[in-house]
């Protein structure tokens, strides 16, 4: 439903919505009625055809969602190593 929500609120039609992503209508339909789950592929192809991220369709979709999370930052990318050679 969130899907939905979003591509509504875009002012996009369900089959502009399908033609932009390079997914047939009826497999979008599914999708927003939960009759199908799609891949991370196929939610990224409707994120950018609804002008958003993947992030930005499953915002508000968990309860973890309502808490704002502080980021914080990240370890360097051989942390892991250093910290394991100890």
């Amino acid at each position: 439903m969130r899907i939905r929500e979003v591509r509504e609120a875009a002012g996009v039609s369900l089959a502009d919505g399908a033609r932009q992503a390079g997914i047939s209508y009826s497999y979008l339909s599914d999708v927003e009625r939960g009759r199908r789950l799609p891949s991370l592929e196929v939610l990224d192809l409707i994120a950018v055809a609804l002008g958003t991220t993947i992030i930005g369709l499953l915002k508000g979709t968990y309860p973890w969602d309502a808490v704002e999370l502080i980021e914080a930052p990240m370890p360097p990318p051989d942390a892991r190593r250093r910290l394991g050679s100890g």
